[in-house]
């Protein structure tokens, strides 16, 4: 990566791209839940049906053949706008500031940018608003019910989750994090020794540098005698 970025910032910057692609990945694929109606407890599990849910379509597997088609938005699942509008612009805002890290890291220098951290946690705050309305309301699809297994949550759901939870932390390392600052002390702030130049000239007798030997046992001090003109 180009410039003076730290190792705080360039972890932010790669995570909010990754964490973007996941969350778009996720979002999009129909396997938030993913049912295989079983009979349990006979011994050798019988597969009746599968099929899969995620926030646009809807897939369903029945002797052999699989169709997956859009889901038709009615009265009864008002609740799916909510998930739809608020991954879609966890999906929408992330993927910008994932643009954005990726440009900074190849074409960019190293500096604060707190806005583009705090932009990415809105984005991670709206973004964990769709999996919880998602499980709250698909919650009694997800239990065992006199040994018959209805459905679990499948591999995109936690995809999108894994996605949301990454703009999250790098958003915060990001607004945290400063140029060339190592991991441990990007949070305290601390820049290091800092480097003090005294200059001693004879035009000012009052600077009290008759000793600048002392001085220079001081660390980050520097003596500079200009008192013969050099």
């Amino acid at each position: 990566m180009a410039g003076s970025f730290s190792t705080a910032q360039k972890l932010s910057l790669a995570g909010m791209f990754i964490g973007s692609m996941l969350c778009f990945v996720g979002l999009g694929a129909p396997y938030w839940l993913v049912s295989d109606i079983q009979i349990e407890g006979l011994g050798v599990p019988d597969k009746l049906v599968g099929g899969s849910v995620g926030v646009f379509m809807a897939c369903l597997q029945a002797l052999g053949e699989k169709e997956c088609r859009m889901i038709d938005m009615n009265d009864d699942i008002q609740w799916l706008y909510v998930t739809r509008i608020c991954g879609s612009a966890c999906v929408l805002v992330g993927g910008i500031c994932g643009l954005v890290a990726l440009c900074l890291a190849c074409c960019g220098r190293g500096s604060r940018f707190v806005p583009l951290g705090v932009v990415c946690f809105l984005a991670a705050a709206a973004g964990a608003v769709a999996p919880a309305v998602f499980a709250h309301n698909m919650d009694v699809f997800t239990t065992t019910v006199m040994n018959v297994h209805v459905a679990s949550y499948g591999w995109a759901f936690y995809l999108y989750c894994s996605g949301v939870g990454l703009l999250g932390l790098t958003s915060i390392m990001a607004c945290f994090s400063a140029p060339e600052n190592p991991i441990g002390g990007m949070v305290l702030g601390h820049p290091g020794p800092a480097a003090v130049i005294v200059t001693q000239t004879g035009a000012h007798p009052y600077l009290p540098l008759q000793e600048p030997g002392a001085l220079t046992q001081v660390p980050g001090v520097a003596v500079v005698n200009t008192q013969n003109g050099y």
